[in-house]
């Protein structure tokens, strides 16, 4: 049957089914944008109508590349301390007063070697945050790798003091004590 035999009641018919079809189809159709209408990048998706905005994340973080503070961590994690090192002091440039790029910088250090820019940075994270206990396990750590046994009993002390239940500041003070020639004393599990 060509065009010219349907018949006016019969293109109205097909008029309306198609036009049902095409809306039925515009409704699935969505619009997928990024917006910082809240400070930070979101999507969104809406209808193509521009109906039913929906927000698919919410994130309060600023969305961007990770920080060398970030990626320092993630290096120290994956086992990486060249790598971490050079993220760390980046961080360190950006932020010199911030205590968690010198406390990474100083893990970083212990990680390929260098006591001495070690004790150099954790001291540094201790100044800035002295009430965390993990900054005074890190200078203990150093220390003993520095060969400074009697700084690492007293940072490890201090960690301790901070936080009585870390028992890895227990294993510096009783290595602290063995490098210092008492054996007794880190046998008995640095218990004084």
């Amino acid at each position: 049957m060509g065009v010219g035999a349907l018949g006016v009641g019969d293109w109205v018919g097909a008029h309306h089914g198609l036009a049902g079809l095409l809306g039925a189809f515009a409704a699935v159709m969505l619009a997928a944008f990024i917006s910082t209408h809240d400070g930070d990048l979101e999507i969104f998706v809406m209808n193509a109508d521009g109906t039913a905005l929906r927000k698919l994340t919410d994130n309060t973080a600023v969305d961007a590349a990770p920080t060398p503070l970030e990626e320092g961590w993630a290096h120290l994690s994956a086992k990486d301390p060249e790598k971490a090192l050079a993220c760390f002091q980046a961080a360190v440039a950006e932020a010199p007063l911030e205590a968690d790029a010198h406390y990474g910088l100083g893990l970083a250090a212990l990680g390929v070697e260098n006591a001495e820019l070690s004790v150099q940075h954790l001291e540094k994270a201790v100044e800035l945050e002295p009430g965390t206990a993990k900054l005074w396990l890190g200078l203990a750590r150093a220390r003993i790798a520095h060969d400074q046994p009697q700084m690492a009993e007293s940072a490890a002390r201090q960690a301790l003091t901070l936080d009585p239940t870390l028992l890895r500041a227990r294993l510096q003070i009783g290595r602290a004590l063995a490098a210092r020639g008492d054996v007794e004393g880190a046998l008995a599990g640095a218990g004084r």
